[in-house]
């Protein structure tokens, strides 16, 4: 999927759907022949439209992002009518990464001396950064996943009466945090309210011939602790684009490593390309297939690095690696296993910081059964995964495949990446490390349907 990680989804969409639609809206004026007059095919240009319906995911979900635009007038036009790579074109230049919202440092809120905290995975070769972004909502907008405010205290307090390590009240707090927050800020540090931190992560692997390798990269603030120790590990040879959602801080990273060879999936390079992002004009490797990763492994098996490509993730065309027996991802892992045992579920503080209070909020409502379509993943995940979701018509040539075949594809990618040389994980969507077997099981439990079958 080509939306920025710091923007919440349906934010993204609806605005730029609402642009698109007041403008045909305008045009059309309510008559049907300024259909043609403005260019339009009268048919129907989307192919899993017309004569043979698509075939639906075979699991279930019930929170659609795209169902109460799809529900009207206008929103059937646009999807029924718009072509595809109109659609297509529009959400890259609204998802582009053009500003990302200032963190405490920036600002000059909050705390800043630990804006960055670097665990490490494996013996001075695979480091886990932790960076302290900014909240992701914007003002006063918490109707993103088609819940209003109401509905985010509802689903958090019914996730915590599922925990035994949670509460009702500890959820109910949380939720009145997370509204008061994004009422009174712009997704940035302010004053009056509880500064709450949003923790993101990027993966450091060095290289055997030196230098390293930035996975899921995040801004580097000039001057910093953690800028003084990455360079301490040698040039940024390397940078992995693990999602094409996660690109908001990719233009100040590659500004800053210029040379670095930049690796990533086709919608990507379409929203850096968009705003002038890419110094060489194209990613290095632009990976969107088994064999275009094999390209760039070429290379990268001589500095102890291996893709994964997970071809048929329509939402966020997903590239894993595995660097020293470690493995990584973004976008695939959401919610845990119930026994897990990795580091972030074991962390005490981890459910008492006042200041982490919106992160637990986004996990309990959004992450948790029973509000998961499968006790892990989001429901969005699937929907943007079913050729029948209008939504994924804004996915142009990279929507899912009309016959079903992106799911088994994607099933048989993540047996390829899951039967790997690792025994340790780490997620984009985590701050723990996980042993191999909890990883691997919480993905099979989460991806297992796209092909009924288990992935290990």
């Amino acid at each position: 999927m080509v939306v920025p990680h710091s923007l919440p989804l349906g934010h993204c969409i609806l605005t730029m759907l609402r642009v698109i639609g007041r403008g045909l809206a305008a045009v059309v004026g309510g008559s049907g022949i300024a259909v043609v007059a403005i260019g339009l095919p009268e048919r129907n240009p989307l192919g899993f439209l017309e004569k043979d319906p698509p075939v639906p995911l075979s699991a279930a979900y019930t929170k659609k992002m795209s169902l109460a635009f799809e529900g009207t007038v206008i929103g059937r036009f646009i999807l029924r009518t718009v072509p595809r790579d109109l659609l297509y074109k529009t959400t890259i230049s609204f998802s582009a990464p053009t500003v990302r919202p200032k963190d405490c440092l920036e600002s000059g809120l909050g705390p800043t001396t630990d804006l960055y905290r670097v665990k490490e995975v494996k013996p001075d070769s695979v480091f886990l950064v932790e960076y302290d972004s900014s909240i992701i909502f914007p003002p006063g907008d918490l109707a993103m996943h088609g819940m209003s405010q109401d509905d985010w205290i509802n689903a958090s307090v019914a996730a915590a009466d599922r925990d035994p390590k949670d509460t009702a009240d500890a959820a109910v707090a949380d939720a009145i945090a997370l509204v008061e927050y994004s009422t009174k800020s712009k997704g940035e540090w302010v004053e009056g309210t509880t500064g709450q931190r949003f923790p993101m992560t990027m993966v450091v692997a060095k290289l055997k011939s030196g230098g390293t390798l930035l996975y899921s990269p995040v801004v580097v603030h000039d001057g910093t602790p953690f800028a003084q120790w990455l360079e301490s590990q040698g040039p940024v040879k390397y940078l992995v684009v693990g999602s094409a959602a996660h690109t908001l801080h990719l233009p100040e990273v590659i500004k800053k490593y210029p040379d670095a060879k930049v690796i990533g999936p086709p919608g990507a390079q379409d929203k850096l390309a968009e705003v002038g992002a890419l110094p060489r004009g194209k990613f290095d490797y632009r990976v969107h297939t088994v064999a275009d990763a094999g390209a760039a492994n070429a290379e990268l098996k001589l500095e102890g690095i291996e893709l994964y490509k997970l071809e048929g993730d329509a939402a966020t065309q997903a590239i894993c690696v595995v660097a020293n027996k470690t493995a990584m991802d973004v976008d695939i892992l959401y919610g845990h296993l119930p026994q897990c045992k990795c580091t972030q579920c074991h962390d005490s503080q981890y459910m008492d910081r006042p200041d982490l209070a919106c992160v637990r909020c986004f996990k309990r409502a959004i992450m948790s059964p029973p509000n998961t379509a499968n006790d892990f993943l989001p429901h969005y995940r699937l929907e943007m995964m079913d050729p029948a979701a209008g939504l994924t018509a804004m996915f142009g040539p990279y929507a899912p495949a009309a016959d079903g075949s992106s799911a088994t594809k994607m099933a048989a990618s993540l047996r390829t990446f899951l039967a790997a040389d690792f025994d340790t994980a780490v997620s984009g969507h985590s701050t723990g490390v996980f042993d191999r077997d909890d990883y691997r099981a919480a993905v099979d439990g989460a991806w297992q349907w796209l092909d009924g079958k288990s992935l290990i």
